[in-house]
């Protein structure tokens, strides 16, 4: 009786998972369904049906995995084993594939002698020329999605995170063995299924990054829209339509609607997030009530309807991607075309017919705060447009940092390289130790006091302060080994100015945190990684000096540098420590 209650469980668990599946896959294709262009059909899976050229013979290849096998085979390159040696990241990956092309359509062609012997120093690396696509839709582009997802999915199957697939034709002793079995399978699906679903979202983020970016470089050579050409009149919008969206999305090759749904479905389901900005604009209806209200960066008008229903008499939502025409029909359909008015083009260019704005809203912050850089844009909004006695949602940020203790996360991401199978592979160590890690740290693994690095009133802030170089001190409260510094940011919505405009009543205040001890977010943690472990009593002192600025090559990435002293309990130094990341 026992042994068909659990096979009956078992065989229902296995039932919503498949279900659950399914309607994900159908989610799935509905949402491309429609607004995909035909063009993407052909891109499913590994890039069946999809021809390749070769970068080097340029005969075409049925899809882009055997590309990858073709040139390993007939021309000694090894796209794969370059990526890997050099620790190449997305854009990079992207910058070698172009860069190949390149050189082979000309005398000079590059072999993968010359490119390892280079290194990442070479200039292509940060060349965002070569960030261009040579081939219009260009399947080998896609090339290294599959790989990763396989070698995550492996990894974590050695590492026990998931249990190995088990045969389902392996016999067991008993019904109950069976089942226990079915479920540990069902169970490895689950998760075999999240590393999939984090692997889509990193994918989509950077998909997106990279068609803005090259929309921006080689595409809008024309100046932004004036205030008649983005405040279309209505019935301009309505023939706008789906057929003028796509041939947009044509201008940006085959990354549109894709990364569009993808990235901004992913952010609509950070809960964090999403309700803080709800929770504001609902919580303080009695501010909104009348006013005018500019959401930069408007993305799907989610922050442009919630200042709506919470009473703002008009919104202006700014946007230079071609989301904004899926935003228009949004806020159409939920009957809210009336109160907010879409604009197309960069904050920078256009005009807007009003003089002032009471309240901005806008969701600016990247990883570890300020990468992306969009908060420029915020404040130029706010310098152009809000009023004296305006506010900006969210007002406040602080970047903060502690010390952590993670052998697991150091052994899984570097030592791991000196020696495998018995070969040494120290090159592939240099991505970790140079860049800061976007990923969830164990806040088991703190072992320090906490400092806070920069306070961004956003109200008032310059944009030459967001780069910034600030003395910090970490006391160490477990003896051990620090490993590395955990960055991250907090956020409140105030409204210092709001005070008497609200009838006597104060502003309702909110506040999160993506620090490892909150719940978590897209945003995650940023780590930065030490060469060598720092050993450390309690009481140890970790005190000197962090900046953190825009890169020089591409304003969108931040580096930062830590130079630093570790003191005993006795306040004499053991370490001295210096080393510099890119956050990218």
């Amino acid at each position: 009786m026992a042994a068909t209650a659990v096979s009956s469980s078992a065989h229902s668990y296995c039932y919503e998972v498949a279900s659950s599946i399914g309607d994900a896959e159908r989610d799935l294709h509905s949402e491309f369904g429609d607004d995909v262009d035909a063009r993407w059909d052909d891109w499913e899976d590994d890039g069946e049906g999809a021809v390749c050229e070769c970068p080097f013979c340029h005969s075409p290849i049925p899809s882009a995995a055997e590309t990858l096998v073709h040139c390993r085979s007939e021309h000694a390159f090894d796209f794969t084993a370059v990526r890997k040696a050099l620790a190449l990241d997305f854009y990079a990956s992207i910058r070698l594939i172009n860069h190949v092309r390149t050189t082979w359509r000309g005398a000079n062609g590059v072999t993968m002698d010359t490119l390892l012997a280079a290194g990442r120093t070479a200039p292509w690396v940060k060349d965002d020329t070569l960030l261009q696509p040579v081939l219009d839709d260009d399947p080998l582009l896609y090339a290294f999605e599959d790989d990763e997802d396989e070698e995550e999915i492996a990894d974590a199957e050695e590492k026990g995170k998931i249990p190995k697939p088990v045969s389902s034709t392996t016999t067991t002793a008993s019904s109950s063995t069976h089942d226990d079995g079915l479920v540990a399978r069902l169970a490895a699906a689950e998760l075999r299924a999240s590393l999939a679903e984090q692997r889509l979202d990193e994918l989509t983020v950077a998909f997106m990054q990279y068609k803005d970016m090259v929309k921006e470089a080689f595409l809008l050579d024309a100046p932004a829209p004036s205030t008649a050409a983005a405040i279309a009149p209505e019935a301009n919008v309505e023939n706008e339509g789906e057929e003028g969206e796509d041939q947009a999305w044509h201008m940006d090759y085959y990354f549109g609607s894709y990364a569009e749904t993808e990235i901004h479905e992913s952010m609509l389901k950070d809960q964090v997030r999403t309700e803080s900005y709800r929770d504001f604009a609902y919580h303080n209806k009695a501010y909104f009530k009348g006013k005018v209200v500019l959401d930069v960066g408007c993305g799907t008008g989610i922050l442009s309807m919630f200042a709506a229903r919470a009473g703002a008499k008009h919104v202006y939502a700014v946007d230079n991607s071609t989301i904004i025409n899926k935003a228009r029909r949004i806020a159409k359909e939920n009957g809210l075309e009336n109160v907010i008015t879409f604009v197309q083009g960069k904050i920078e260019e256009v005009q807007l017919p009003v003089d002032t704005v009471d309240i901005i809203v806008s969701e600016w912050m990247g990883y570890f705060l300020l990468y992306e850089g969009m908060l420029d844009s915020v404040l130029t909004a706010r310098d152009r447009w809000l009023a004296p006695d305006g506010i900006v949602a969210p007002s406040r940020s602080d970047i903060l940092i502690c010390a952590i203790q993670d052998e697991e996360w150091i052994n899984e991401k570097y030592t791991f390289w000196s020696d495998v199978y018995g070969f040494q592979m120290n090159t592939m160590k240099r991505g970790f130790l140079n860049d800061g890690n976007v990923d969830f740290v164990d806040p088991k693994t703190i072992i320090s006091t906490t400092a806070t690095l920069k306070r961004i009133d956003i109200e008032s802030v310059r944009v030459e302060e967001l780069d910034f170089e600030t003395p910090f001190r970490l006391e160490i409260v477990k003896a051990g080994r620090v490993n590395g510094l955990c960055g991250w940011f907090d956020i409140w919505f105030e409204g210092h100015n709001a005070a008497d405009t609200t009838g006597g009543a104060e502003i309702s205040e909110v506040f999160f945190s993506t620090g490892p001890q909150a719940r978590g977010t897209h945003w995650k943690q940023t780590a930065f990684a030490f060469e060598n472990a720092l050993e450390v009593d309690q009481g140890s002192v970790l005190q000197g000096t962090f900046r953190c600025v825009k890169d020089k090559d591409n304003h969108r990435e931040l580096t930062v540098e830590l130079d630093f002293a570790v003191t005993d309990a006795k306040g004499v130094v053991t370490t001295q420590v210096k080393r510099s990341y890119q956050v990218r």
